[in-house]
């Protein structure tokens, strides 16, 4: 009886294995990176995919080729359907993790409206990465590719090292739809475009800010500006500030960095107190005509400034020439003062454009690297110095 009961299972596993609706590889098509323009009254599509090759017996894993397709329809389901005419496969676009987006059609449209498909199709990823550019996305995607395989993938790793420049947001789809269903109904996307080398080869390069109010684009911030933006909203490590005076130059490191931001509402009237406390190290120091160490407090008091002077380059922009909040002052006057924020929710625009806005930095440097200064020749070594000289 066991036996016949096992032998009944094992029969039953072979007719349940596997999936009804599965496509074999290479009848399948890979999107990584998805770009979209309006052309008239239709919408142009550009898809980054990767076709796998055949496996031969003496290859271990499935070769990558990156190819470009673009297709016209009136909506992106039907331009993506369409995709399947030219491409001959069936395409898959659950690893798609880049999106580029024409500015004009940004400007235009509310892109909640034009990327309603990524928040409705389960195929869709919304950790997906968000651009915005003013040259044809297909473009982009035939740039030179330095280090991987395809664009997509070397954007996606181009952000993940932003850490380390803090001159540029990094936003995913969900970030980006929350930004614009919140209160404020504002959120903002990194710029990119193409930069040709001396050698003739095109790269890719972010260099600015994308500023979106009620669901358009209406402006950008350079690249100062949308680092003032990334430090205001407490998205910042490892930024770099350069200062110079008299006769130093210097380059700091940001290691920590806290924003505070303080809000009273009274009627009309806004007044916000932004305090941030930065906290880092000198990376580098060149001094002319001395080896003396430079004083500490006056480095810090210089990067300060830096400081200051981008968040306050951010906020002017802001306030002045696009009326649009994508800072913390609007949500956090919201937390505190629901009841007042109400009452004026539909000038806000109004009320940020003219508030008074007080921003004040403190930083302490905490570490100076191995040496003091340039030159010099200290008798007693710092402990994690392992040289010489």
């Amino acid at each position: 009886m066991i036996r016949i009961i096992s032998a009944v299972v094992i029969v039953l596993m072979l007719f349940l294995a596997g999936c009804k609706d599965s496509v074999e590889l290479d009848e399948s098509m890979m999107v990584v990176g998805v770009g979209i323009k309006k052309a008239g009254d239709e919408y142009e599509i550009a898809v980054e995919a990767i076709a796998p090759s055949d496996v031969t017996p003496n290859e271990e894993t499935v070769k990558e080729k990156s190819i470009i397709l673009t297709t016209k329809s009136k909506t992106f389901f039907d331009a993506a359907r369409e995709v399947i005419r030219i491409s001959k496969r069936r395409l898959f676009f659950t690893h798609a993790i880049v999106w580029i987006i024409h500015e004009d059609l940004a400007s235009e449209e509310d892109m909640l409206n034009f990327l309603d498909v990524l928040r409705r199709e389960q195929m869709l990823r919304l950790n997906s990465y968000l651009f915005i550019t003013d040259e044809d996305p297909k473009d982009i995607f035939t740039t030179d590719p330095i280090f991987s395989n395809n664009i997509s993938r070397e954007l996606v790793s181009g952000l993940e090292s932003g850490e380390f420049v803090s001159s540029y947001p990094t936003v995913r789809a969900r970030e980006l739809f929350k930004m614009l269903m919140s209160t404020m109904n504002n959120g903002y996307l990194p710029i990119i475009k193409r930069k040709e080398e001396e050698a003739g080869s095109q790269l890719t390069q972010i260099n600015g800010t994308a500023i979106i109010k009620n669901g358009r684009k209406v402006g950008k911030l350079d690249v100062l500006e949308s680092a003032g933006l990334m430090l205001l909203n407490n998205k910042t490590q490892g930024a770099s500030v350069r200062v110079t005076f008299d006769d130093v130059k210097g380059s700091f490191e940001l290691l920590r960095g806290d924003t505070d931001v303080k809000t009273k509402l009274q009627g009309n009237q806004l007044k916000v107190d932004i305090h941030m406390d930065a906290v880092g190290e000198i990376t580098e120091q060149i001094i002319e005509g001395t080896t003396m160490p430079i004083q500490i407090s006056d480095f810090e008091k210089k990067v300060a400034g830096k400081i200051e002077k981008a968040i306050h380059k951010a906020l002017n922009k802001l306030q002045k020439d696009f009326k649009a909040d994508v800072t913390l002052i609007g949500m956090n006057t919201y937390r505190k003062q629901p009841k007042a924020f109400n009452k004026v929710k539909d000038k806000w625009e109004d009320i940020f454009s003219e508030a008074e806005i007080n921003v004040n930095v403190d930083v302490e440097i905490t570490e100076q690297g191995l040496i003091d200064s340039p030159g010099e020749s200290y008798k007693k070594k710092k402990n994690r110095n392992p040289y010489d000289f």
